[in-house]
């Protein structure tokens, strides 16, 4: 499924740019050891298409602000999740929503939540519940992927990873962030292959991504590959 740029949030087509930049340049986040596989390189992340959900984090200097932020968003979409529980698009929203947070809270401490905080494992909950109702949005199925892997539940995040690539073969990212599970997972054979189909799929992209194409030939080399 093709991500529609123009309804992509800003703060997030400028967090790809920063955590690229942070990790292609050997610099990374202070606090990422912590997290199985993230020592393979950077997970760009990809917001869901059509889903608005990133705060403004101009004036956010503090955890503690960005938390106010996101969680007046989350109190506000959870009161119509309890009108409409199954909705869709919804939970994608407040999935995406714990799963920005998370991402933002990194550009403000150079390091990512814990594997045990509640923000990834909200993140799963919400993208599984979207996904029990429709498991066809190859999109989601990376996002979820994301937050499995960040939650430390790698065997779980290539499983869905590859769900992704099957629904979108052409989605660079995805096989990116694949590339990086395969990697944690020791399987370098794959990873490989992951990442040698996200540049044939970036670079066939109508717009192709420099940052993202650069990240995954830095893995390649990095695994001996060429």
């Amino acid at each position: 499924m093709a991500i529609n740029k123009a309804l992509t949030p800003v703060w997030m087509k400028a967090l790809i740019i920063v955590l690229a930049f942070l990790f292609v340049a050997g610099i990374g986040f202070a606090g990422i050891g912590s997290i199985p596989g993230c020592g393979a390189g950077p997970l760009l992340p990809q917001p869901n298409a059509g889903i608005d959900t990133g705060a403004s984090t101009g004036s956010v200097e503090t955890t503690a602000e960005l938390a106010a932020q996101y969680t007046q968003q989350i109190t506000s979409l959870e009161a119509s999740l309890t009108a409409d529980p199954k909705n869709y698009d919804i939970l994608v929203a407040q999935g995406e929503n714990y799963l920005g947070w998370a991402l933002q809270y990194a550009t403000l401490t150079n390091s990512l939540p814990d594997t045990s905080s509640t923000v990834w494992a909200s993140a799963i909950s919400y993208f599984d519940r979207a996904i029990k109702i429709r498991a066809t949005d190859g999109t989601v199925l990376g996002d979820y992927a994301m937050a499995l892997f960040y939650s430390g539940e790698t065997t779980a995040a290539i499983a869905a990873g590859e769900k992704s690539r099957t629904l979108d073969p052409t989605g660079a990212q995805n096989l990116y962030n694949l590339g990086n599970y395969y990697s944690a997972a020791g399987d370098t054979a794959k990873a490989l292959e992951a990442y040698k189909a996200c540049l044939t799929a970036n670079s066939a992209s109508a717009s192709p991504n420099a940052d993202l194409a650069q990240a995954a030939q830095t893995q390649i080399t990095s695994l001996g590959g060429q």
